[in-house]
């Protein structure tokens, strides 16, 4: 069986990922609820468990990368960089390894698209625009967003708008122009994707429902977050990582929106990155902090 990470799966090798997937949720789940009350070797098959599940969810995903960035071109020129897209959608891409199950009779990418679509739409909807601005414009947005930031840091609080347009040498009511540039939303009834049969507003998810267990989940991995990657990555690399994923509480943030922040490259932002989640594989804390990632995106 071919199971090289670019090549296209057959429906049984799918079903049999799936089952290796799912059989881990539960080994993952059997370990939580037994805590300290567990023999070496039971502590041990499980582990094994969960460990194949997260190789298995590796190879289902590497596999369907391509699909991602397929789906990806599709919502281009709506005002988020590709790379960005790419990046919403392949996180929708593990969100559907994680709950795709072997007995749903249908191919995975049927499944997943759903999954990689809704995340590429909620991308647009927060950070895209309805119409692109002319390049004076955009220009003068990019000045305001950096001085903000500078002013921020210097501040220790975020600026007004007058101390923006003090710097800027502009008046209030430019600057809440410039805000309102920003501010925008690309309308939730535009047809979007490729396809054209569907809206923002049939992929955006409810936020305001959570169930009890994803809360509870959540407040747990707040509370550990801090610990491990402290003992993992620096304080500069933590705080990165934790803006591009979306971490702690904190909204996700493109590369260029935490490069304007920490004042450096939009390329150092991704080495960062990059270099960050090797360290985070090759520590003591990899399954459990990848796994936090992931769960980010549930």
């Amino acid at each position: 069986m071919n199971t090289r990470n670019d090549a296209l799966l057959t429906q049984e090798e799918e079903i049999r990922l799936a089952n290796l997937i799912s059989l881990g949720q539960s080994a993952e789940k059997k370990l939580s609820q037994l805590g300290d009350n567990i023999s070496k070797d039971e502590y041990d098959i499980l582990m094994a468990k969960v460990s194949d599940g997260i190789k298995a969810r590796d190879t289902l995903v590497c596999a369907n990368m391509k699909f991602v960035s397929y789906i990806a071109t599709g919502y281009v020129n709506q005002g988020v960089e590709f790379e960005d897209l790419f990046q919403s959608g392949s996180m929708g891409l593990v969100t559907a390894a994680n709950k795709f199950s072997p007995t749903a009779g249908t191919r995975f990418s049927t499944y997943a698209a759903f999954w990689i679509k809704q995340n590429i739409a909620r991308t647009i909807a927060t950070e895209g625009r309805a119409v692109r601005l002319p390049d004076h414009v955009h220009k003068e947005v990019n000045k305001y967003k950096k001085v903000y930031a500078k002013l921020e840091v210097e501040l220790s609080r975020k600026p007004t708008d007058k101390e923006v347009a003090l710097k800027l040498n502009v008046s209030e009511e430019h600057i809440k122009e410039l805000k309102s540039y920003i501010y925008s939303i690309e309308s939730l009834d535009k047809e979007s994707g490729s396809d054209k049969d569907t809206t923002f507003s049939d992929l955006i998810p409810d936020k305001e429902s959570s169930s009890p267990l994803k809360y509870t989940m959540d407040k747990k991995m707040n509370s550990t977050l801090d610990k491990t990657l402290g003992e993992v990555l620096n304080n500069r690399e933590s705080f990165i990582v934790k803006s591009y994923f979306g971490l702690g509480g904190i909204k996700p943030l493109t590369y260029e929106e935490i490069s304007t922040s920490l004042k450096i490259s939009r390329e150092r932002a991704r080495q960062i990155v990059s270099s960050s989640l090797a360290k985070i594989r090759n520590s003591k804390y990899a399954d459990e902090l990848h796994n936090m990632l992931i769960s980010t995106y549930n």
